[in-house]
């Protein structure tokens, strides 16, 4: 299996025809203050880290990519462009437009300010091979040149860099899956995650 591995502010790691969990949210999502205080501390403590270790730097950035996405779990600061649901039905129709070519779609949430999807990659064959970085970017392109034409704004819609994440086994598999159809019922904007308009689980066949 093939893996590709690279950094932008964080370490991705991308094994080809793997299980990804991914989350991308909109651009101002995060109050700056607290976002910088974080990373404020992640580079103070891979300042102190062992200048020739990249394993102690690399699970340092790792620590600090995790700490971000509980700490955008917690806040429910806006912008929510996609509560609108002329924008939660574009970025729906675009998870659904690549299902069955670059990846199996297993589950999704649209959230008010993020967006959870499950994905496997391993459907893939030489035809329709393309890494995840490359899906994401024909995923979250057409959805902010739309978004953005709707709300009579330019300008970036999404943050920068997505978190993603590869799964290893069934039991991460279902606790991811639960916990992102779950993410509406433990924001409290419903009381059965079913009765999310914008929750997509897979059924099987």
């Amino acid at each position: 299996m093939e893996i590709k591995l690279y950094f932008k502010k964080l370490p991705h790691i991308l094994p080809e025809g793997a299980l990804f969990f991914v989350t991308f949210r909109l651009e101002g999502s995060i109050p700056l203050i607290k976002l910088k205080q974080l990373k404020d501390e992640y580079e103070l403590t891979l300042s102190q880290a062992r200048i020739n270790s990249r394993q102690l730097k690399d699970k340092i950035r790792c620590k600090y990519e995790k700490d971000k996405e509980v700490l955008q779990e917690q806040i429910s600061d806006g912008p929510f462009y996609l509560k609108i649901p002329e924008i939660a039905e574009i970025v729906k129709n675009q998870l659904h437009l690549f299902d069955k070519i670059y990846y199996d779609l297993i589950c999704y949430c649209i959230m008010p300010n993020h967006v959870h999807v499950l994905l496997d990659t391993s459907i893939q064959n030489d035809k329709s091979k393309m890494s995840l970085d490359k899906i994401l970017k024909r995923l979250k392109g057409p959805i902010a040149v739309n978004s953005n034409r709707i709300l009579g704004m330019t300008g970036r819609f999404w943050m920068h860099e997505s978190y993603d994440h590869y799964i290893r086994n069934d039991k991460e598999l279902n606790a991811i899956n639960c916990y992102i159809l779950n993410n509406p019922l433990k924001a409290g904007l419903v009381k059965d995650w079913r009765d999310w308009e914008y929750s997509y689980p897979k059924t099987e066949e």
